[in-house]
């Protein structure tokens, strides 16, 4: 009897999306802040990549601002995003980046920097 080959069952339930783009992590206690690379996204998280030293341990609650610039001709659109996720992986490769995964608690909004402009 020839056996079967099932395809592999992918356990995300959320497809990702390879974006280009750079991220910042805020820890608020102790305040520590990291900027990194987007490495890609999906409805409930992200993953990112960082200098090897600073990135936040698994299970830390961080504020996540992600920029997302367009790779297509002409003058890229750029846009800014905001949300709060918690470390839920942490993956050194060597001594040279650490891969961190970031599990949602939410939706990203839009990060308004108009709020913070004061007109004379």
């Amino acid at each position: 009897m020839p056996a079967v080959r099932l395809p592999k069952r992918e356990r995300r339930r959320d497809p990702r999306f390879a974006l280009t783009g750079s991220v910042r992590l805020v820890v608020r206690q102790p305040l520590l802040t990291v900027e990194g690379t987007l490495t890609d996204v999906s409805a409930g998280g992200l993953r990112c990549a960082f200098e090897a030293a600073g990135a936040p341990p698994e299970g830390q609650t961080v504020e996540v601002d992600v920029t997302i610039r367009e790779t297509g001709g002409g003058r890229p659109p750029t846009i800014h995003l905001r949300g709060q996720g918690a470390v839920v992986r942490r993956t050194t490769d060597g001594a040279s980046a650490t891969e961190v995964a970031v599990h949602l608690t939410g939706p990203l909004g839009f990060r308004d920097y108009f709020s913070q402009v004061r007109v004379f």
